[in-house]
């Protein structure tokens, strides 16, 4: 279980998103409606991988991290194709 505490966030391109990083937990600012989304950098809990995405409540974005220790960062991947209404 990797401690993420003060991680960086930041999104495939290299530019900063708003995260609070502790523990485990992260809360990201959603890069599409600035709502907060909560991860969890632990296997197969919501948005560790592309298989355990974390989803906005508001705008329905999925998202996932990858976690680098060494670097003490977090990089948030998208999943394209959002949920839609009736997947709810």
């Amino acid at each position: 279980m990797p401690t993420i505490t003060g991680f960086k966030c930041v999104d495939k391109s290299g530019f900063p998103i708003l995260c609070d990083a502790f523990g485990n937990n992260v809360a990201i600012r959603c890069p599409s409606c600035s709502t907060p989304i909560l991860v969890i950098a632990r296997k197969n809990q919501r948005g560790s991988d592309p298989t355990h995405v974390s989803t906005c409540v508001a705008c329905k974005l999925r998202i996932w991290i990858k976690v680098y220790e060494k670097k003490r960062l977090l990089i948030v991947h998208q999943i394209k194709e959002n949920l839609s209404a009736i997947d709810l």
